[in-house]
């Protein structure tokens, strides 16, 4: 049979090319395995890419789903509404597999990157670009190019989403069923049974749409809308850690949070990030900067080497962290500032009597403090702690991916899996076959993402809870419920601040609702970050709450606050910036965990099989990292996770150090 995946067995199997997997993959990569990395899709990212503009539409509209390339039949969800909410079509997306890369495959092998490196990307948009260009090398697209084409809407098919058009309701999950029968006796004298995969199509809910219409908002193809947003990197963090390690900084570029607010009786109060923040901020008063600038002098020493620095004893460390802020005499305005904006706890702090929730430890507090001190002005041209790559998040995924494929890892995109392989006796897992070519291909680990997360259970008879089991597990009392993550993504004419283009508003628990007792995230985000044409703005909104519909709800209202809307000419506040069109949604699989709980990974087979949840909750990427560690720790612990470049001859083990490599990659931002 033509276009087969050659060799046809691998040390680690990847589906999915979310964010965690990428990052698993590149590091199994680096350690010389041969990986094989496949993903339904036509694009890189899965829950943690970045659409253009009419993409994220069309993915709205049909409840969630990504554009799998095996036949989609959806139509206008309950789970979807909002002004104009559309119906979408029933069409049929031929999958197939080439190693062409002018097929739109884009297949890399043993590190040969098609057509001088270049890769499927969201810089793809733009007039100065050609068609399905990727820094100026054309690239042909069998089916539909990458991120939409120059049609219109009316398209019946849009980059492997579907146009809006009537048709009745299916089922959520897409099975794989064509063709059981082949390679049954080839199977047979191996001792192996397969195991149908039935893939969960869409992980999302209650979709809320605004202003339906797009069509005034300039080209689709200069927006980045992120799917997990909003997220940022620590410049100090475990991310740029990796980044740089791995060598995917080399495919990336970086801006600088600008600056960072405090939602406060209508204001906007700034969060100060450095010293001189500290002593330029007018609506402290002197106590006030004095008592912070003494807390965080005490947090810098803390986390020294220094035996002489002040001693925090272990009851403390293990003490609620706003009990410990109140011990040190810290002002209650500056409390809610360290919670919230510097510390990015997600929840209410305070005794359970005060409604806190979710309470964070000293430790942790302290932990979060120091990174966030530790990543201020650590590159030079850099003066904020938090990072956001140019074109989307979605970008991230696809930098390990290059850095993975250089290495050797094998990459196909629209190749979904028919069914997983085990073993008839010990029922550990052998390998998969796959929908498009019938293929098998053997292996002994598979990491997954969150579609597949079901089925693994069921294949390989974990002890996991599905979400249904996990259901009844709270509706008897035996599990608490798990927490939800509603998003939101808005569009503006103008910024929150005349002087600012990339900016970060964070509004307490109970400032918008005291339904819930979540932290509401806005981060604006303008042009010269590359996310949208010049004149418009992003303002990427999270919360977690129990209830999605209170916490869609929530966002809605802080939107209020934040911006005019299109029909409030006659009451509009000129200073604000008007909402042009919004999108809010909801998804709950998430792992719940403490701050040294890995809440994105599940191990269904120790060692051997282990799925990756949902984007998790945090404004930052460290738990993402610290789950793809775990896994890669528990596929291969004898490895190192991203071993550190060879010193050069005239390098000594003491002097290398990894801020002499962010020295020389000051090109990151």
């Amino acid at each position: 049979m033509a276009n087969l995946i050659e060799p046809s067995s691998f040390d680690l199997i990847v589906v999915g090319t979310g964010l965690p997997q990428c990052i698993v993959a590149a590091a199994a990569a680096s350690n010389g395995h041969s990986v094989l990395h496949l993903d339904a899709c036509d694009f890189y990212g899965s829950h943690w890419s970045s659409l253009p503009l009419q993409d994220f539409s069309d993915w709205c509209h049909s409840a969630g789903q990504l554009p799998f390339p095996s036949p989609i039949q959806i139509t206008t969800p309950s789970n979807v509404s909002g002004t104009g909410a559309s119906e979408v079509s029933n069409q049929n997306v031929s999958p197939s597999f080439e190693r062409d890369t002018a097929a739109g495959e884009m297949v890399f092998q043993n590190g040969a990157l098609p057509n001088n490196g270049s890769m499927p990307s969201s810089r793809e948009f733009g007039d100065s670009f050609p068609e399905n260009s990727t820094n100026g090398t054309t690239h042909s697209f069998a089916e539909t190019s990458l991120y939409g084409s120059a049609t219109t809407a009316n398209a019946s098919l849009q980059n492997g989403f579907l146009s809006p058009e009537p048709v009745t309701h299916t089922e959520e999950i897409v099975l794989n069923t064509n063709n059981l029968s082949l390679h049954d006796s080839t199977m047979e004298e191996l001792g192996l049974q397969s195991e149908v995969v039935e893939e969960r199509s869409s992980m999302y809910q209650d979709f809320h749409i605004m202003q339906d219409s797009i069509e005034d908002l300039g080209p689709s193809r200069r927006y980045c809308l992120d799917l997990a947003g909003p997220k940022l990197a620590y410049c100090g963090g475990s991310l740029v850690d990796l980044l740089l390690r791995s060598g995917a900084n080399n495919y990336l570029e970086f801006k600088s949070l600008e600056a960072s607010f405090m939602w406060s009786n209508g204001v906007l109060l700034p969060v100060p990030s450095s010293r001189a923040d500290v002593f330029k901020d007018r609506t402290l008063i002197n106590a006030e900067k004095r008592h912070l600038m003494r807390f965080f002098k005490l947090v810098v020493e803390h986390d020294s080497s220094n035996p002489d620095a002040p001693q925090i004893s272990p009851e403390e460390l293990e003490s609620p962290f706003v009990k410990f802020l109140h011990e040190r005499q810290v002002p209650l305005s500056v409390q809610s500032m360290i919670l919230y904006a510097i510390a990015l706890s997600n929840h209410k702090q305070g005794t359970v009597e005060e409604g806190g929730s979710h309470i964070m430890k000293t430790k942790e507090g302290l932990e979060l403090l120091a990174l966030y001190l530790s990543s201020v002005g650590r590159f030079v041209n850099s003066t904020g702690a938090f990072l956001y790559p140019l074109y989307g998040q979605g970008e991230l995924p696809q930098a390990f991916s290059r850095s993975a494929a250089v290495k050797g890892a094998l990459y196909a995109l629209k190749m979904p899996i028919q069914s997983f392989l085990k073993d008839k006796v010990t029922g550990d897992f052998k390998g998969i076959k796959v929908s498009t070519t019938e293929q098998l291909i053997f292996s002994q680990k598979l990491v997954v993402g969150p579609t597949m997360l079901q089925t693994v259970c069921k294949a390989f008879n974990s002890d996991v809870l599905s979400v249904e089991g996990r259901n009844a597990a709270q509706e008897s009392g035996e599990e608490k419920e798990a927490p939800k993550v509603v998003r939101g993504i808005c569009i503006t004419d103008k910024s929150l601040r005349a002087d600012l283009c990339t900016l970060m508003v964070v509004f307490p628990p109970h400032c918008v609702t005291v339904q819930e007792n979540g932290v509401i995230r806005a981060l604006q985000l303008g042009s010269s970050v590359s996310v949208c044409p010049e004149g418009k703005f992003l303002v990427q909104l999270s919360m977690v709450c129990s209830n999605e519909s209170v916490g869609i709800e929530a966002l809605q209202r802080a939107t209020q606050f934040l911006f005019n809307s299109r029909d409030s000419s006659s009451t509009a506040d000129a200073e604000k910036p008007t909402l042009l069109w919004a999108a809010f949604y909801a998804h709950n699989e998430i792992y719940e965990g403490g701050a040294d709980v890995l809440i994105l990974c599940k191990w269904i087979l120790a060692g051997h099989v282990a799925a990756f949840g949902m984007p998790d909750e945090t404004l930052h990427f460290q738990k993402a990292v610290a789950s793809a560690e775990n896994v890669y720790k528990g596929l291969f612990p004898d490895d190192d996770f991203f071993p550190r470049p060879p010193l050069s001859p005239t390098t000594t083990t003491d002097d290398f150090v990894m801020d002499d490599m962010v020295e020389e990659n000051e090109h990151l931002v």
